[in-house]
């Protein structure tokens, strides 16, 4: 066989350099039987399609390192779908738990409704917009040490609140 017939004809350099795209495969995809299965389906390939025969050994190295991307990147995203399946169960309250959630957010609410307005409105500021308590006396017109006990009213009205339903 001279030179020319390995490069001329894209079988004989399949098969001379089977193990080149072989090893060219495994670097991607860490197997060498899956490597082994790209590399034939990268013959399956080049047959169905009509490449330039004079650069068979560059297309089958590339048409091989491409299906091995390909195939890597398919793993990857089977994966992380599988993996955020697997955190939405693993998250996903069952019926009881949302019952109980349920049931002491409406405690919480029936409680906050108890509140006298200045209290419900250092709470809100506190809790709900992230306000120091500097800038909650600022709003209310009242010191930093009444809006932390404005504060604390309330979150012990809540606590009561959710003891007693227990």
């Amino acid at each position: 066989m001279t030179a020319e017939q390995t490069t001329d004809d894209p079988l004989t350099c399949y098969i001379s350099e089977r193990r080149a795209l072989i090893s060219l495969a495994q670097s991607v995809v860490g197997s060498t039987h899956i490597a082994e299965e790209l590399v034939q389906d990268s013959w399956l390939r080049w047959t169905s399609k009509s490449y330039a025969k004079e650069h068979a050994r560059p297309t089958l190295m590339r048409i091989v390192k491409n299906l091995a991307i390909d195939w890597h990147r398919r793993r990857r995203v089977e994966f992380e779908a599988i993996e955020a399946q697997r955190l939405m169960q693993e998250d996903a309250p069952d019926s009881e738990r949302m019952l109980i959630g349920k049931q002491r957010l409406e405690l919480v609410i029936a409680a906050l409704q108890t509140l006298p307005p200045r209290t419900l409105m250092a709470f809100r500021f506190s809790r709900i917009e992230n306000l120091t308590l500097r800038e909650i006396g600022t709003r209310l017109g009242v010191s930093e040490s009444r809006a932390c006990q404005l504060v604390a009213d309330a979150m012990v009205c809540i606590v009561a609140a959710l003891e007693k339903g227990a």
